[in-house]
This record gives C-alpha cells, structure tokens and sequence, in this order.
C-alpha cells in the first residue's frame, strides 16, 4: 500500500545502504558503554538487536522483511538494525501523529512551555548516555558528542523562550 502523504520517503530501500558482515566486534571501552545503553533504553539496542518503531506512543516491532544495520564506524560493528518501515507501518504512524496533534493544537502555551522544559530537563539528565550513543553511531569523541547534545540544548532552550517572543506583552492563561 503506498503512502499518500510523503510518497518521496517511500524510493528509499535498505539495499541503499552498506549492510556489511557481522564479524567485528566492539572495542572493550564501547561494549560496556552499548550495554549499559541497551539496558537503559525500550525500543532500541547498541549491541546489535532491532530497533523499534514507536507509533502512538508504543514501541512496536516492525514486520518488515528489509533492515538497514547501523555500524560503529570505528569497528564496522553492527549496533543496532532499523526497520525499513513498511507502508502499513508509515501510514499508522503517520495516523498516529494526526490523532495527536488534534488534542495537541488545542493546549495553551504555558502547557507547552512545561513540555519542553521536561524535555530540557531529560536531556540534561541522560547527556552522557546520549553523548555515548553519538559517540557510537557517528565515531565523534565524547567531547564533540556532548557538543552536539549542547546545541540541541541550545534549540530547546530557545524554544522554552519563544513564549514571550510569540506573545509579546500578553500570556494566555491556563
């Protein structure tokens, strides 16, 4: 069944990308670090298991026949496989997140503001388990990893600001 909405997403097959052999292994300092990673986290694995997909607020095994592996760039190791989402898949998910929205566009900004501060609050919270994925999947030492979580930080926290911007002088109330 193909999907209506972004039909350009659906071109892309897990043949596209390099899937080589399992047959490296992760460094002795990375493997604890994919563990621990594993364990802390539903729907996602650092030691070469599925990744999930997570639609309507569930994390939900895929079906799909097609696998994209993704390596630790410093080892070729597999850390983890992502599905190659089905149509069916995509189009619940993407159900899903119009579902959502109906009662999210109808929250006041005040409720949203608190939303992102708890996200801000988890990001600082889980930074170096963040930073370790990076650091995995994209081969950055840790420095750039927590870098690139400070960034985003940086984004979240200018979305935690945008109230008074959007605003001006008047907040609406809860």
């Amino acid at each position: 069944m193909p999907c209506p909405r972004f039909p350009q997403l659906r071109h892309i097959r897990a043949s596209a990308f390099s899937t080589s052999a399992r047959a490296h292994a992760l460094s002795a300092a990375a493997l604890p670090r994919a563990q621990k990673l594993s364990e802390g986290w539903k729907g996602t694995s650092a030691t070469g298991g599925n990744t999930k997909n997570f639609i309507a607020g569930q994390f939900v095994e895929s079906t799909s026949p097609e696998w994209i592996d993704v390596h630790d760039p410093s080892t070729q190791t597999v850390l983890t496989r992502v599905p190659q989402t089905t149509d069916a898949e995509f189009a619940q998910a993407v159900d899903a997140a119009s579902h959502a929205f109906k009662s999210w566009s109808k929250t006041s900004i005040l409720t949203r503001q608190k939303f992102v501060i708890e996200l801000q609050h988890l990001l600082r919270k889980n930074a170096d388990a963040i930073a370790s994925s990076i650091v995995l999947e994209q081969g950055k030492t840790i420095a750039d990893a927590h870098g690139d979580l400070l960034r985003g930080l940086q984004v979240v926290e200018t979305a935690i600001g945008i109230t008074s911007t959007l605003l001006s002088d008047k907040i609406e109330g809860e």
